[in-house]
């Protein structure tokens, strides 16, 4: 790659147009430029690959933070980040409490504890719904039969012949994930003469 570089540079250099020397190269006119300054000041070593890491991390949890949390953990192996919390914010912090997310990352990072992926519920939400006895249709509907049937007190919503779950009626959270709408009128045929 810093061949391609040098060589861009050097026709810069004879005189070729950097517009040229961009399409030829397969790059933007203003990397070209860019390659073309930093061989003037930095000659050779200024083409080399360059580390695309961030110079600063200003969110970055302080280090006496992190000591403070893991030597916590160390000396009281049962505190989840919690306790931890509170007792960072009761006994003095070095710089600013952290929150109980950011506890649990930092030791996670230094593998205090398991980083264990949380178990999020599938529910099944394909084919056409019932609501108390009035059809609706789901937002995205595939072939299934998720059916919800109302009671005077609540919803129970199936997938087929499996009840997924039964909700009361004054929720409508759960409910809310199956995208009700109001069926469309029926489309009349047309009159041919």
């Amino acid at each position: 790659m810093t061949e391609q570089r040098y060589r861009a540079v050097l026709e810069v250099q004879a005189g070729v147009p950097v517009a040229e020397v961009a399409e030829r190269f397969g790059v933007s006119r203003q990397a070209v430029h860019r390659w073309v300054g930093r061989y003037r000041k930095d000659g050779l070593d200024g083409l080399a690959d360059r580390s695309h890491r961030p110079r600063a991390h200003p969110a970055q949890t302080p280090p006496e933070v992190e000591a403070a949390i893991c030597e916590l953990r160390r000396t009281h192996p049962r505190w989840g980040q919690r306790r931890i919390a509170f007792e960072l914010g009761r006994n003095g912090c070095p710089g600013p409490i952290p929150s109980v997310s950011t506890i649990h990352r930092v030791l996670v990072r230094h593998g205090m504890v398991d980083a264990v992926p949380r178990r999020r519920r599938r529910v099944s939400c394909r084919g056409a719904l019932v609501v108390a006895g009035q059809r609706n249709y789901v937002g995205m509907v595939h072939a299934g039969r998720t059916t919800v049937e109302g009671t005077d007190h609540t919803f129970r919503i199936h997938d087929g012949d499996e009840l997924l779950t039964e909700v009361p009626r004054t929720t409508t959270k759960t409910i809310a994930r199956f995208k009700v709408r109001k069926p469309e009128p029926p489309r009349r045929p047309e009159r041919t003469l």
